[in-house]
Parts: C-alpha cells; structure tokens; sequence
C-alpha cells in the first residue's frame, strides 16, 4: 500500500500493487469435506485448492489475515447450510483468492448456501480473481461483506437470493462483458437484513438485446417483509438502469447516480427504476 499525504497530514492518494514473494513452499488441500473448526494461518500459506472444498454443517473455516488461497481449474468453494466461512483480513494484510500463478484456466467461485438459522459468513479485506463464473453467490445464506475488491470483469460479481446480508465499502469495478453486476431475488430471508452501504460501483454494459443493470433486486414488500437498503453508495455509469427494483420496496438515501445513458434498452436507463416485475 503507497499512500500520498498532504502537508497537514490528510491522505490525498493511494494505490496498492502486488509484491511476489515466491520460498517454493504451500500447503496443498486436496478438497473435499471439512469437519470440526479448521484454521488457515497466513504463516502456512499459501493454501493450494486442487480440488472443491464444502465446507459443511457445523463446520468452520477461519482464514487469517494475509493469506492467499490458489485454485485450480474448475475448483469451487461451497459453505453448506450450517456451516461458516471466517475469511477477516485488513487494510495491509489482505486474503486472496485467485488461481495459481502462471495458470490460464479459471476456477469456479465461491458458494454460500444457508437457511433459517445459518451461521454468518464474514469476508472482509478479501480479494476475488481468476474465477471462471460469479464471483459470489449465496442462496438462504446470512452473510457480511466488507471491503471485497473483484479482478476479473468478465463474471458478475455478487449474486445474492433469498440471503441476509451487508455489503459495504466494496469496490465492483467496470465490467468488461454483458452482465449485472450485483443480483438479488427472493427477497430477503426472514428475520434477515439486506443493506448496501459505501460501495463503488463501476459501469454496466448494456447495449441492444442485452440489458443490463448495475444493480438489479427483486422481493422484499412491506407490511411483514424485511427490505434492501442502498445508503450512500456510488453509481459511475450504465446503458440501462443503476437500481432496478422489480415488485420490490426499498429505503434508498445518500447515493450519486451519474450517466445513465440508454444504449438500446427499452428500458428507461434511469438512476432509480421501480414498479412491477415484468
């Protein structure tokens, strides 16, 4: 992390960039099912997926700062319902995941399957990149999300059904292919929230025959029915619209649209887009 600070101190840049540091030694997990709390220590790193891992029922798997985990082609991780998945890193010691380096193929990504009474899933400082499908998607899952940062722009980034979630001060950079960035149906799971908080979302492409949102949620009705939340995030750019809120009530406060530009959508390409499903 490189910071530039003014003369009374105030930082007024930053820019973070990979530094290697290759000892030819990891920890390779050949996939499969975990069992009892497993814990990934930076100091043993990094850790080499070469097959998929559940992480299941009443299982939990801690990733400490710093760490960064490879995976293989095709390679998924999954956290069943009832089981956690703890991966906290900070500001200068960041998790990643991403494939092996010098490998072209892309792995999967990362699964969160939950219910009623699942555990909360936790990345914070986390690092998505060579996935080869959505970065993140959680269906019935309790999640929190902070600080996420996405390099390959050729997926979406965060697809978020029926879950109970925050999401806040994440990145999701401009997309690079025909696709909406954050997706969510289903609503919120009961009992749950769902908030979006500080985050910068980078443009969506759209263009005729292929619409797309950058942020795209569905479900969610009051009385009895806990709804999304969008606070104070950044909307840079789209060719359809940046909050499309299908048959879905919402609190919304504090954010910048900027250049929503219709690019062949029939769509109304607008800042904020309601009414019904369909």
């Amino acid at each position: 992390l490189v910071q530039a600070f003014d003369a009374t101190g105030r930082e007024i840049d930053r820019v973070a960039t990979e530094i290697w540091y290759d000892n030819s030694a990891e920890t390779t997990v050949a996939g499969g099912s975990l069992s009892g709390t497993t814990v990934w220590p930076a100091a043993s790193g990094p850790y080499h997926l070469t097959g998929s891992l559940t992480i299941p029922a009443g299982a939990t798997l801690t990733i400490h700062p710093g760490t960064t985990v490879y995976l293989n082609s095709g390679v998924n991780l999954t956290v069943a319902n009832g089981g956690q998945l703890l991966a906290e890193g900070t500001e200068t010691a960041g998790i990643h995941f991403m494939r092996p380096p010098g490998v072209a193929a892309s792995w999967g990504g990362l699964t969160l399957i939950g219910g009623p009474s699942s555990p909360e899933t936790r990345l914070a400082y986390v690092h998505l990149e060579g996935n080869g499908t959505i970065a993140l998607h959680s269906s019935g899952g309790t999640l929190f999300l902070e600080h996420l940062t996405f390099g390959t722009t050729t997926f979406p980034y965060l697809a978020l059904d029926g879950s109970s979630f925050i999401v806040q001060d994440c990145v999701f950079p401009s997309a690079t292919a025909y696709f909406e960035l954050v997706h969510g149906t289903g609503g919120i799971k009961a009992g749950g929230r769902g908030l979006f908080l500080r985050n910068f979302f980078g443009a969506a492409l759209s263009t005729s025959g292929n619409y797309n949102d950058t942020l795209d949620f569905t479900g969610g009705n009051r009385p009895g029915q806990p709804i999304v939340q969008v606070i104070d995030n950044v909307f840079t750019s789209t060719g359809d619209d940046h909050l499309d809120l299908d048959g879905t009530d919402a609190w919304v406060e504090g954010n910048i649209f900027m250049h929503a530009h219709k690019n062949g959508s029939p769509d109304t390409a607008s800042g904020v887009s309601g009414g019904g499903d369909s």
